[in-house]
């Protein structure tokens, strides 16, 4: 019921009208639910309606919701990680089972930070817009624009299974551009398929259903979401290696989906089977460059594979043919891509290449008068005056005195042409082959490192100048460059039984740990002690995704919320331990 009274539909929030059946979806109020769901009917934040569940994955439940105060639709994501959580009965509260308080934590603040990076994305690029984020009932509700949409698949199925290349470069480059710049941010979305990229009515795309890393790979704490054909061979192993080509993978397949209207095999099944025939066996017609792409994109080494998605636009859009005209690539193609060569003009025909011919010698003719005479006139003044101090050259095109004036003449018309020398692209390139490179000789490059999860180790991710600037055309040219040190990954020292001072100065030398200090009550330990962490020790870890937690036992006994019998069950109270990040991520 709306907060007007109206009884509306809990599947789609339509009006009932005073029938018992729904007129717009035919849902009917049997009074049955899944229990492992917010009961329909419950009102967050003294505001929203939430109604039947319409998707979930390990990490949350996506539900159809209502605000009663604007009266409008809206869609509601909760964060319940069923496997480590369970809803209680009574209260209809989310509480992590004993012993996974900290990390019911630990992924609830994961959780805000990508709600904020959808926020932020939701500025500029296609992604479902992101309304508020709140805590409550332990644990933490997105609330999104109630947009009328249905999934990609479904879209492609009422067209006839695929779509033009044109067509479909027109629909998913878009897509391709946000992914761009979540990744610039150092997010991965690691489920980019046609069931979580959705079309509106106009048939604009947009990129939702980002979640936790843990449900988008196989053997995690949380329940695996993957998708058959589309989620890259190492998201099937805990110990892949994942990162901006994770996506590339999926958005190369999402691609052979479109333009043949063929799911892609299983990637780990794919060099069994070697059952994924190339595009331009599917596809004869089809644009090389597009083939390839598209190949090189699904490539299962990670190393073979393209890296960013800034390189797959590239490749994708590198031919001048029409199929491939149809996007705006400066809005996709990172401003240290390469950009696209100008078409070479026109040859004359052979009857116009004739009198062109006449003409350019007549025209040549008289500039050699002209210079000639001007050179008179100026060795005429030169000499009359040896006293007058001359300016220094304006800019290239000025004669220099030690010249003659036909050497003036050529250097002028050469420095000319080269004023409009422009700074190379040195971006998503090996440093080392760029330094090793005799065409760059000229360049003094000013080195910064960095640690990326988007780019390998050596990898050049930022110059400045950027690519197509002005430069001089002699000279030394300094170009300061940022290189990837790869991913900062630490190994997770073991620290139990050390005090939490110690413990802290160890962790201390690894660069960029962020730790937390979380007391535990341990029988077997003394007050002071760390008695376990998070990560446990041995595992590898990213510092800046993941926070250190070290559980310290207490100066007491027994402390509020903890076990008598040491069993430490945590709970994360009424909402006060959730809201500090939503303060600090507001």
């Amino acid at each position: 019921m709306s907060k007007l009274g109206q009884f509306l539909c809990l599947n789609c929030m339509a009006p009932m009208e005073g029938h018992s059946t729904c007129p717009v979806c035919g849902w009917q109020d049997d009074g049955e639910y899944d229990l492992q769901c917010a009961r329909p009917g419950t009102v967050l934040n003294g505001r929203y309606l939430m109604g039947l569940s319409q998707r979930k994955n390990g990490g949350g439940i996506l539900y159809a919701g209502y605000d009663n105060s604007l009266q409008k639709k809206v869609w509601i994501w909760e964060y319940f990680p069923h496997t480590i959580a369970q809803r209680s009965a009574e209260t209809g509260k989310i509480l992590p089972l004993s012993g996974c308080g900290a990390q019911y934590k630990a992924l609830a603040s994961d959780f805000v930070d990508i709600c904020n990076e959808i926020r932020r994305l939701g500025v500029t690029e296609p992604v479902v817009p992101l309304e508020t984020v709140f805590s409550e009932y332990n644990t933490i509700y997105a609330v999104f624009q109630g947009l009328e949409l249905m999934t990609f698949e479904e879209y492609l199925e009422r067209h006839g299974g695929k779509l033009s290349p044109k067509k479909a470069l027109s629909m998913l480059l878009p897509i391709c551009n946000a992914l761009g710049t979540l990744h610039s941010h150092g997010h991965i979305h690691r489920g980019v398929s046609p069931y979580t990229v959705f079309v509106d009515r106009e048939e604009k795309l947009y990129l939702w259903e980002f979640s936790l890393s843990a449900t988008r790979t196989a053997g995690s704490e949380l329940e695996a979401q993957l998708f058959t054909g589309y989620s890259a061979p190492e998201q099937y192993s805990p110990s892949g290696w994942q990162g901006s080509w994770t996506d590339v993978y999926a958005v190369g397949a999402l691609f052979y989906r479109t333009l043949t209207g063929i799911v892609p095999p299983k990637s780990t099944r794919i060099d069994a089977d070697r059952s994924l025939a190339p595009l331009s066996e599917q596809l004869p017609h089809l644009p090389q460059n597009i083939s390839d792409a598209v190949s090189a994109a699904m490539e299962l080494d990670t190393q073979e594979r393209i890296q960013t998605m800034q390189t797959f636009v590239s490749r994708l859009v590198e031919s001048g043919s029409e199929s491939t005209a149809v996007y705006d690539t400066s809005k996709v193609i990172h401003a240290g891509a390469r950009k696209k060569e100008e078409p070479p003009a026109e040859e004359p025909m052979e009857e116009e290449r004739s009198s062109q011919s006449t003409a350019k010698y007549v025209v040549m003719g008289m500039l050699v008068m002209l210079v000639l005479l001007g050179g008179a006139i100026w060795f005429f003044v030169a000499s009359m005056l040896p006293d007058i101090i001359h300016p220094e050259p304006a800019g290239p095109a000025s004669v220099r005195p030690e010249s003659s004036v036909v050497q003036s003449v050529s250097e002028s018309s050469s420095q000319s042409q080269s004023a409009e020398d422009r700074m190379p692209n040195f971006f998503n390139q090996l440093y080392s082959d760029v330094r090793n490179n005799p065409q760059y000789k000229r360049f003094k490059f000013q080195v910064k490192e960095e640690y990326d999860n988007n780019y390998p180790q050596g990898t050049i991710i930022d110059q400045r100048p950027v690519e197509g600037e002005p430069i001089s055309p002699t000279g030394t040219i300094a170009v300061e460059i940022t290189v990837s040190k790869g991913p900062l990954r630490h190994i997770m020292p073991d620290v139990v039984g050390f005090t939490m001072t110690e413990a802290t100065e160890i962790l201390g030398k690894l660069e960029g740990v962020n730790i937390e200090i979380m007391q535990r009550y341990d029988a077997s330990a003394k007050p002071g002690q760390v008695v376990s962490t998070t990560p446990e020790p041995g595992v590898e870890f990213d510092p800046k995704r993941q926070t250190v937690y070290l559980f310290v036992m207490p100066d007491v006994s027994v402390e509020e919320g903890t076990s008598r019998r040491g069993e430490d069950e945590i709970t994360l109270g009424d909402d006060e331990d959730l809201n500090p990040w939503l303060r600090r991520n507001r």
